[in-house]
């Protein structure tokens, strides 16, 4: 039993070729060689000693005239039509067993070539799957063709990343910078300074005193002082929800700008990262509209400022820019 190299299928020592995938052994090379030769110089003498025959069968001119030709001619067809009848049949065999035999010799060659080629260092041979005739090619090949193995892609820069990225960061220089200004300018706040800012909420916060956050517990104050609404219970529900949402919303909405900083990374347009973008974009924006809605509903939308108002477009724009931030995969390399 012999087995193949190229599938592993076990199969007859007779074997020239594997009957799974169609690969050619290739200690056989010389026999069939030698069969090959054998077989075309038996072809060649049948041809050959056919068309001798077929000459010295064919009637001279004056034996043509003579009045017997007719019968001997007769005679002739009655006793060659056997063989006659035979004649194509065997030619269609042979001229099949030559077209087979050349696809042999084509097969030879390429194995011969890949078999020099593996010699030669630096040269890497094909797999015999695709050397063999197309006969046995069909089918095989495709259950024996390797996997293909994933190309390495490479990074490249995203114009659309650049853009998108670039103005980002500049609308979020504009929220950080809006953050140290006056947000609120009232009468009621005169006695603590006249003004509130977000940073003075991140010094009360960390600080818990008034040192540096006047203005902020100004703010505070003028929630707890306000009346929101007839009713005793619903106005302390409303006093609690304005000072929760301008003392811890002001320092989430500095967490958020915090958290938006790494857009800066992706202005080189090879680093994505859109949905963290996006994400931190848009709850900058809730959280500062949260903020905005408080200090308006308590003060009155004529005392804010309109630095605080540009923070919270910027944060809008930023967020809707940042629905166009194409999430582009890695391009393929090579000739691709």
């Amino acid at each position: 039993m012999k087995i193949c190299k190229n599938c592993g299928q076990q199969t007859d020592d007779g074997k020239v070729r594997c009957p799974y995938c169609g690969f050619l052994f290739e200690d056989n090379m010389d026999d069939v060689l030698r069969k090959m030769k054998s077989t075309l110089k038996n072809y060649r003498k049948e041809e050959s000693a056919r068309a001798a025959q077929q000459k010295a069968a064919a009637p001279s001119p004056a034996a043509a005239s003579a009045p017997a030709a007719p019968a001997r001619a007769a005679e002739g067809e009655r006793a060659q039509g056997a063989p006659a009848a035979r004649d194509p049949r065997e030619r269609f065999e042979l001229l099949s067993e030559v077209a087979q035999l050349k696809g042999e010799v084509r097969v030879l060659q390429g194995e011969v070539d890949r078999l020099h080629g593996s010699r030669q260092p630096g040269v890497q041979p094909l797999p015999s799957a695709y050397l063999v005739s197309p006969r046995h090619n069909a089918a095989p090949q495709a259950a024996q063709e390797p996997a293909r193995r994933p190309r390495r892609t490479l990074r490249t820069r995203s114009v659309n990343r650049i853009v998108l990225s670039f103005l980002g960061a500049v609308l979020l220089a504009v929220s950080m910078c809006v953050f140290s200004f006056a947000w609120v300018r009232d009468i009621s706040l005169d006695a603590y300074g006249g003004s509130m800012s977000g940073y003075q909420a991140l010094v009360h916060l960390f600080s818990q005193g008034d040192t540096g956050a006047r203005g902020f517990v100004g703010v505070l104050v003028g929630i707890m002082r306000h009346e929101y609404a007839s009713s005793e219970l619903i106005n302390g529900i409303c006093r609690d929800v304005c000072r929760f949402v301008v003392r811890w919303g002001t320092a989430a909405y500095a967490v958020c700008l915090l958290c938006s900083l790494p857009l800066l990374v992706s202005i080189g347009g090879k680093i994505r990262l859109g949905i963290w973008h996006s994400f931190w974009a848009w709850i900058s924006f809730l959280v500062s509209l949260a903020v905005f809605a408080a200090l308006c509903w308590t003060f009155g939308f004529s005392s804010l400022t309109v630095a605080f108002m540009v923070g919270v477009g910027a944060n809008l724009v930023r967020a809707v820019l940042l629905c166009f931030y194409r999430q582009e995969r890695y391009y393929e390399g090579g000739l691709q």
